[in-house]
């Protein structure tokens, strides 16, 4: 007790100034960790509602269904060039996730769950060097969609170790 008796008020001062410095930092660390986790969950749900828009917008339907019963009907190559709209509007959708996720607007990983193998399917039967002639678009226009795919279709280094050994 004798010890802080004979501290005096320029000691106490400065205490007291170094425990809100330290607070201050502990509030902006605080913060910016919660900024940042709301950052992520808003970037998870702007994933999901793009990626729920392939099933939900009926724009977006109505031109999945015409290139599917061209497709169906083993015309898609031929009706090309009256499904121009329809094949561009879809690639465009499919690009514009390619964008968002390069951009880091969107979450890779639950695109990827969500999306892979219709992403996949629409660029193998859409974005073919005839179709793109028929259709009278250019496959480099849609290079994030592109480099998407490819991303995605590489082969996976992060084999699980028993999956090598278990054959």
């Amino acid at each position: 007790m004798e010890l802080l008796s004979k501290i005096g008020w320029d000691e106490w001062s400065a205490l007291a100034n170094l425990i809100l410095a330290g607070t201050s930092i502990l509030l902006v660390v605080l913060g910016w960790v919660q900024i940042n986790r709301i950052r992520d969950e808003a970037r998870k749900e702007r994933t999901l509602a793009i990626c729920n828009r392939y099933d939900s917008d009926p724009v977006l339907n109505d031109q999945l269904r015409k290139v599917n019963v061209a497709a169906k009907g083993g015309g898609l190559l031929g009706n090309a060039p009256t499904l121009i709209i329809e094949i561009v509007a879809i690639l465009n959708y499919l690009d514009s996730i390619a964008i968002g996720i390069a951009q880091k607007v969107y979450d890779d990983k639950i695109a990827k769950r969500h999306l892979k193998a219709i992403l996949v399917a629409h660029v193998e039967q859409l974005m073919t060097p005839e179709m793109a002639k028929a259709a009278k678009f250019k496959i480099p226009d849609f290079e994030c969609l592109v480099d998407l795919t490819r991303r995605w279709t590489a082969p996976d280094d992060s084999l699980h170790w028993w999956l090598l050994y278990s054959a």
